[in-house]
């Protein structure tokens, strides 16, 4: 690790001060979740009708969150290969 000389600090590298956004996919699993936690509680204080409207966002988000992170994987697969 390099200092720099009159602050004694380290010298970060840009890829290391970066801030860990969430991922697409993180976004579209924590979506899915919650639409499904509402649709439960929906279901459960007798609106079925809004339960079921809310419930068929569930199964979508859900996939397209494990193909966002499948896809994810393919390219850092792919560029740690090279």
């Amino acid at each position: 690790m390099k200092f720099r000389k009159k602050r004694n600090k380290p010298i970060v590298s840009a890829k290391e001060r970066t801030i860990e956004h969430p991922t697409a996919s993180f976004l579209y699993l924590i979506t899915g979740l919650g639409a499904l936690t509402t649709a439960v509680g929906m279901m459960l204080c007798g609106k079925r009708s809004r339960a079921l409207l809310i419930a068929q966002w569930v199964a979508p988000l859900l996939l397209t969150a494990a193909e966002e992170r499948r896809s994810r994987r393919k390219e850092s697969k792919v560029e740690s290969d090279k």
